[in-house]
């Protein structure tokens, strides 16, 4: 079974639907996905990474990833705008979009590109990650929100 998000609407309406489903179907038998990770480009950087020899062997230090086109413009369905408008930008890309390409981009090579394999490089980033401290949050973090707009007006 595919489940897109948003799967529930908070921590516990999420638990309360995995407990639910695995009532009917095995762990492995369920794909939480986002649409996102279905696109394109993102599925190639896997290609891109572990096929060209020089993306993957050159010692690359630091890789930053950053999103700075609001993406409520973006929206296609009222469905998709009552999720965001309601969720955040922050809810919705960080822990779907944005980790994933971070995974993506760090992780070792995978044994094989089985889901199974390609998930366990991906934790093992995840689980490599230093939380900052609030000190360094202050520093070390940009988080902007975009205010209410005007249509039909130029500026």
């Amino acid at each position: 079974m595919i489940v897109e998000k948003p799967f529930g609407h908070d921590l516990h309406s999420a638990r309360q639907l995995n407990e639910e489903l695995k009532q009917v179907l095995t762990e492995n038998q369920i794909y939480r996905i986002d649409h996102y990770l279905g696109k394109e480009t993102v599925q190639n950087v896997l290609v891109f990474r572990f096929s060209n020899t020089s993306s993957s062997r050159c010692g690359i230090a630091i890789t930053s990833t950053t999103c700075k086109s609001p993406p409520r413009k973006l929206l296609a369905s009222s469905i998709a705008a009552v999720f965001y408008e309601t969720a955040g930008a922050l809810r919705d890309m960080v822990p779907n979009h944005l980790f994933q390409l971070l995974t993506m981009t760090a992780m070792e090579p995978p044994i094989s590109f089985d889901a199974d394999e390609v998930r366990n490089k991906q934790a093992e980033v995840l689980h490599a990650i230093q939380p900052l401290s609030p000190e360094e949050v202050l520093t070390c973090m940009v988080r902007g929100q975009y205010g209410p707009g005007v249509v039909g007006v130029l500026r």
